[in-house]
């Protein structure tokens, strides 16, 4: 069901609006950041090189051993239905980002309280570019800090893989922010 004025986002085979998109607390992606996910974007309302993307995101799947149950044509299919449902939202000169997300699901031992939510967590979502928002930085340009937080070592966990584990990001983010919120933390 779609509502007027709300994007619709995919959840384990169901297009749904977004304010109705809920996942189980327990789901292993909110415990433990047991997820993948990719990332494009539209420009003028196509998806940027989707396939190329999702190959990407196989790729992460494959090295977090999880199977996300659908193959890598119909992630597209979904994709594009995903993106076209939610057009009316934006305006012609807008645009979207688009992601895809694979969690683990719920531990069987944890599955008693969720009985239908079996397998993994599959989502497909998008957000309206924030070009105006990041207009200013654009044109003016912006200070850049290096926090002292760093990235987890590419020999720990494989910097190609585009897991849910961006704490470290987060927390370099904040501490930088904490400073001058014109900043960008690299």
């Amino acid at each position: 069901m779609n509502r007027p004025n709300q994007r619709v986002v995919y959840l384990n085979g169901d297009f749904v609006p977004e304010s109705e998109a809920r996942i189980p607390f327990r789901d292993r992606g909110v415990k433990f950041g047991d997820a993948v996910f990719d990332t494009t974007r539209t420009f003028g309302h196509d998806i940027f090189r989707l396939r190329e993307h999702l190959e990407r995101f196989y790729r992460s799947l494959r090295y977090l051993r999880l199977d996300p149950k659908l193959t890598i044509d119909e992630f597209i299919e979904v994709t594009e239905q995903v993106v076209e449902r939610n057009l009316p939202l934006i305006g012609k000169d807008d645009d979207y980002w688009v992601t895809q997300r694979v969690t683990r699901g719920i531990d069987p031992a944890d599955r008693t309280a969720w009985p239908e939510w079996d397998g993994p967590t599959v989502i497909v979502e998008c957000l309206p570019l924030p070009l105006a928002a990041r207009a200013e930085s654009y044109r003016d340009g912006l200070e850049v800090v290096t926090p002292s937080v760093r990235r987890v070592a590419p020999d720990m966990v494989s910097p190609r893989a585009k897991t849910h584990n961006y704490l470290n990001l987060v927390l370099g983010d904040l501490e930088v922010t904490a400073q001058n919120d014109k900043v960008l933390a690299i």
